[in-house]
């Protein structure tokens, strides 16, 4: 009898957690790094060893940063996967980092220079001019974001968002309580969990914080969340686990943990965006499970 009261049990969780509930279709620029590629929309992209990609949400361009001895190539990619515009920078004794850090947000890209210790290259693509900002006194620290001559870098021995405001040649830390969060450039605000766990957006100029009743990704470092959250002016993209994936891979997936830093363990996630003016929740269709949000196209 008690076989039978777990086999319907499980037969029950398996049918409610695999249930395909209606979703929207959203054209999403992500990563998808189990299969090295990059999905635009409906379109496919090879994602080559060595080539950074960013999306650029104020100007909603795609970029691609290829980095040669002396130069960088950035070419902008439409939705369909073709080159519209390709800009070709020499820096002279110094070239980038391949496959380093790229940001790209309202036409300035960041990369980082490889031939100077700590140095950060901010290139203008419309005036193919650029500056370099030495961050040698600082430890280095990943950049996970740009907007407004501001930097955003993540400690990971502090576990908090710094930025450095290359205006003033200092760095700042972040002022907020969140853990768990990262910076969104579109949307100017940090995006975290609260200590129950909800999710919250903070904006960075005025410190408005909007909690949400949505419950988030628990015990995930800080810096770099875009396998969580997105955010635009309009919406607030978030992930939750993909309980259904993880019930039915799950030997998968408790062997994937002894590849990866168990902070950095691959999760199934679903995706869903959140309406900033009324508050409406929806799940989104992607082709993967497993994913890092580059931007979303919006009209």
């Amino acid at each position: 009898m008690k076989k039978k009261v777990v086999f319907v049990l499980l037969v029950f969780l398996f049918s409610f957690y695999c249930h395909a509930a209606e979703s929207i279709k959203v054209p999403m620029i992500y990563n998808n790094w189990n299969e090295r590629i990059i999905v635009f929309g409906d379109t496919v992209i090879p994602n080559q060893p060595y080539h950074c990609c960013a999306y650029d949400g104020k100007q909603q361009k795609f970029w691609l940063h290829i980095a040669e001895e002396h130069t960088s190539t950035f070419n902008q990619i439409n939705i369909n996967g073709q080159i519209e515009e390709t800009i070709t920078i020499t820096f002279g004794s110094f070239g980038a980092w391949d496959n380093g850090p790229f940001f790209v947000y309202d036409n300035l890209a960041v990369v980082w220079a490889y031939t100077k210790k700590n140095k950060m290259i901010i290139v203008n693509l419309e005036t193919k001019e650029f500056k370099v900002f030495d961050l040698s006194k600082y430890s280095y620290y990943p950049v996970y974001g740009f907007r407004d001559n501001k930097v955003f870098i993540f400690n990971n021995v502090e576990d908090k968002v710094k930025y450095y405001d290359c205006l003033t040649g200092e760095l700042f830390d972040a002022k907020t309580d969140l853990q768990g969060y990262g910076f969104m450039p579109f949307g100017n605000a940090y995006v975290g969990l609260n200590k129950k766990g909800k999710i919250v957006i903070q904006k960075f100029d005025t410190g408005e914080i909007i909690e949400t009743k949505i419950q988030g990704i628990r015990k995930r470092t800080s810096g770099d969340v875009n396998d969580r959250y997105y955010m635009t002016e309009k919406y607030l993209y978030f992930s939750k686990k993909d309980r259904g994936y993880s019930f039915t891979h799950g030997i998968q997936l408790f062997f994937a943990k002894f590849f990866y830093d168990l902070n950095h363990e691959p999760i199934p996630h679903k995706w869903y965006r959140y309406s900033l003016e009324t508050g409406e929740i929806e799940e989104i269709k992607t082709d993967y499970p497993f994913i890092n949000l580059l931007g979303v196209v919006e009209e």
